[in-house]
Parts: structure tokens; C-alpha cells; sequence
């Protein structure tokens, strides 16, 4: 037999063991798994990314200004007290601050440092900031 003389019953068993293959290949899913315990465990997983990017934005946009105002104290471009180039260009670095916090408090796989460690650093930037800034002015 030729395979132009080959039935369609023929072509559908030779397709039929393909794709038992392919069933094969593939895991089981139990369906047990599913229906009862994913509901908790998908509902905590997307606390969790609301709660990483919560703290992202709330993180960067409290991170920035603080390293944006010890920037400002620290450049050695005016020492005329309304610091006008130095603003600018503490403004324009915050940008390139910014992006980074983001993606590291995004990046980071505990839940917990997310939080904590753009909090210490923003007290830690406020208080170097505030110290600059009476030494300035004294």
C-alpha cells in the first residue's frame, strides 16, 4: 500500500499517537490543586505586588527629595544661600535617582527589606540633610 492509498482512518491513528506523545510530554494538573488551595495563594501574590509597588512609589518618592536635598547642600557649585544651580541640578540627578530605587525595591525578593530599607535611608538623608543644613547656616 502507497501512501497516496492510505485512508483517513489511517492518517488520523498516525496523528492520534503524535499527540498521545505530545499528552505525555505535558505535566498532570491536578484539579484538586486548583480549585481549593490556589485562591489563597493567588490572592497573597497579588498583595504582594501591590504592596512592591506601593512601596516603590511611596519609597522613591520619599528617597528622592531627601538625597535631592542633601545634594543640594553638597554641591560645590554656589555659595550664595538661594543655591540656584544647585537646585537645578539636584532636581535633574533626582531623575537618575529615582529610576534606580524603583527597580531595586521592585528587584529585591524580600517583602520586608522593600519596605524597610528605602524608609531608614529616606530618615538617614533627611537628617544628613538637616545637619548640612544648620552647619550652612551657622
Amino acid at each position: 500500500m502507497s501512501q497516496g492509498d492510505m485512508s483517513q482512518g489511517d492518517m488520523s491513528q498516525g496523528d492520534m499517537s503524535r499527540s498521545d506523545k505530545r499528552r505525555r510530554d505535558l505535566p498532570v494538573v491536578d484539579k484538586a490543586r486548583t480549585d481549593g488551595p490556589r485562591c489563597p495563594t493567588l490572592l497573597a501574590y497579588r498583595l504582594a505586588v501591590t504592596s512592591r509597588i506601593l512601596a516603590a512609589i511611596v519609597g522613591s518618592f520619599l528617597l528622592t527629595p531627601a538625597l535631592q536635598a542633601v545634594l543640594i547642600e553638597t554641591m560645590p557649585f554656589s555659595e550664595a544661600p538661594p543655591f540656584p544651580q544647585n537646585s537645578l541640578g539636584a532636581s535633574l540627578l533626582g531623575f537618575a535617582i529615582q529610576v534606580p530605587i524603583v527597580l531595586w525595591i521592585i528587584h529585591v525578593p524580600s517583602l520586608v527589606r522593600a519596605w524597610t530599607w528605602p524608609l531608614l535611608a529616606t530618615v538617614l538623608a533627611y537628617g544628613l540633610a538637616w545637619a548640612l543644613m544648620t552647619e550652612a547656616l551657622s
